[in-house]
């Protein structure tokens, strides 16, 4: 049986080294000649866009497409965080995250980005004249987010002055180019880091309200039954065909190949009970190279064996221990999953439906007047899988994972399966 299942793709922190600077001469020095040889020569990229040595954002995606095909097998969906040095008339570091799609590495959620001081005192030059007050507090270091103060930073304005930021570091975008920008806000009693995930749209940076995806890796194994249960396969190595006498790290005769193998068990286990059985995963060509499996039994001292294949692909999960068959789906809302919710609840809870309808994300601070109860929660995703999946069958089941706001955005993910009577219910 081939088993094939998503797992949730751990992120790879990957910080470039020096060797990794010296690979990138070998493979960019004819392409980015000047840019090349300094990286290799200070370990570092150079981001002064005045310079010959200057490498873009592009550029940059390039030479980290490079390091990580000589670093790692690429496995589609898997994330890596890519931090690097560079030199921007100071040293400093960048980060990049890129998810593998199959073919190269891609961006996710854009490029990290962290104001510095510089950066304030050019949003403070800048919108002295629009917002005075506020442009003045930048002095501190932070956006204040007092609304009771006359410094106040609305999120619309924080948004305007990360334009003039951006725009003045980074004149090479494109549309689509995303940043995930980071800075220190005061909400009238100490300050904070926060965030905001950024899309340079029609000429200008506005808030991305789509979430990530989930990042998953499709694995396939294959098990095979042996009479009483479920194990993987043997799998013959180079080594294996070498030490049976053939030229090529595979059979071309299915007779040669059940004597080998027999011979192979023979010297792998010791006195082993008649009846005992094992299956074998072998490379057999036949005009192509395919593998195949073999079930091969101990009989009267001599291993037999008798080709079986048997191909499935189910999806389980783990229930009181055991593992059973499972359909559940794992599902993450998108944009316009919060305008369906939206659409359905406006009247029913208009102050959480702005917030949500705003910010893509529902809003969990208890006390406040746009909070998402865990009733109200459970309505919206009802209405949600109602309009994804309006024909599920009694049983199917939805992990959602979903936008919230705690003081901090993050995620939740709830488990809901569709009863008896129709209605989606937890999942207990």
């Amino acid at each position: 049986m081939e088993l094939t299942y998503n797992t949730v793709a751990n992120e790879i922190a990957y910080e470039l080294s020096s060797e990794d600077f010296d690979l990138l001469e070998e493979e960019l020095g004819e392409t980015y000649p000047n840019a090349a040889s300094s990286a290799a020569n200070y370990s570092n990229f150079d981001r002064r866009e005045t310079n010959d040595a200057y490498w873009s954002n592009d550029m940059i995606l390039e030479a980290i497409n490079v390091i990580l095909n000589d670093a790692f097998d690429g496995v589609e969906g898997q994330r890596y965080n890519v931090s690097y040095d560079i030199y921007d008339g100071s040293a400093g570091t960048e980060s990049m995250t890129v998810e593998f799609n199959g073919n190269s590495y891609v961006p996710v959620g854009g490029a990290s980005y962290e104001l510095d001081n510089a950066d304030y005192a050019l949003a403070r030059t800048e919108l002295a004249d629009t917002y005075p007050g506020p442009a003045n507090n930048l002095s501190y270091n932070s956006f204040n987010i007092d609304e009771g103060s006359s410094n106040y930073w609305s999120e619309e304005m924080i948004v305007e002055a990360l334009n003039i930021i951006l725009g003045e570091n980074f004149t090479d975008v494109t549309e689509g180019s995303q940043f995930e920008v980071s800075y220190t806000i005061y909400n009238g009693s100490n300050t904070a880091p926060e965030s905001l995930s950024l899309i340079f749209e029609d000429g200008e940076f506005v808030i991305n309200n789509e979430p990530t995806p989930i990042s998953t890796i499709e694995t396939t194994v294959m098990y095979a039954y042996t009479g009483s249960s479920w194990n993987m396969p043997l799998s013959l190595s180079t080594e294996d065909y070498a030490e049976m006498g053939q030229s090529y790290p595979n059979f071309d005769d299915e007779s040669e190949a059940f004597y080998n193998i027999g011979i192979y068990l023979d010297n792998l286990y010791t006195y082993p009970p008649n009846g005992s059985s094992a299956v074998v995963s072998y490379q057999f060509y036949d005009g192509s190279t395919n593998t195949r499996y073999s079930l091969f039994t101990l009989q009267d001292g001599e291993w037999i064996g008798v080709p079986r294949v048997i191909e499935t692909t189910l999806q389980f999960a783990k229930t009181d221990g055991i593992w059973v068959p499972d359909n559940t789906i794992s599902y993450f809302l998108t944009g316009s999953d919060y305008s369906t919710v939206a659409e359905a609840l406006v009247d029913q809870y208009p102050d959480p439906v702005s917030s949500m309808a705003r910010y893509s994300n529902f809003d969990r601070r208890n006390g406040n007047a746009a909070y998402w109860s865990d009733d109200m929660i459970i309505e919206a995703m009802r209405i949600v899988l109602n309009s994804i999946d309006p024909d599920a069958e009694v049983g199917q089941q939805y992990d959602i994972t979903y936008d919230v706001y705690n003081g901090s955005n993050v995620t939740e993910t709830i488990s809901l399966i569709k009863n008896e009577a129709g209605e989606w219910v937890i999942n207990e």
